[in-house]
């Protein structure tokens, strides 16, 4: 298999664990505002700014996640017939999975938006 589609692959593997692992700590935060709004009236400002960097962070893998889909979308569409076998994935697979991606980085865009009213309590 070629260094680059090792590379592409390795990328997509670290950020996807990145992904996992700030969607749950996104979610807790979520959780914590939402609880803190209901018994404070206000939301903690170390919350507000844990939520804030996560939130950022989050969208910034997901951008990294679609560019890599991307990247290896065009990588398999370029070179088919290199591909090993046990790395074969259709280019259609590919572009479901861009497009709930993008939907991810939709709710999140929507959620944190929503959490940013709530954030001048």
């Amino acid at each position: 298999m070629s260094n680059g589609l090792n590379l592409l692959w390795d990328t997509y593997d670290f950020v996807l664990e990145k992904v996992v692992v700030l969607e749950d700590e996104f979610a807790s935060l979520f959780k914590q505002i939402n609880e803190q709004i209901e018994s404070l009236g206000r939301i903690n400002p170390a919350t507000k700014g844990s939520f804030l960097k996560n939130a950022n962070e989050l969208k910034g893998l997901y951008n990294k996640q679609i560019r890599t889909i991307k990247e290896l979308s065009s990588f398999y569409k370029k070179n088919k017939a290199d591909i090993p076998p046990e790395r074969k994935v259709s280019i259609d697979s590919f572009e479901e999975l861009g497009q709930v991606t993008e939907e991810l980085q939709s709710v999140l865009n929507q959620s944190l938006e929503d959490v940013e009213n709530m954030l001048d309590y």
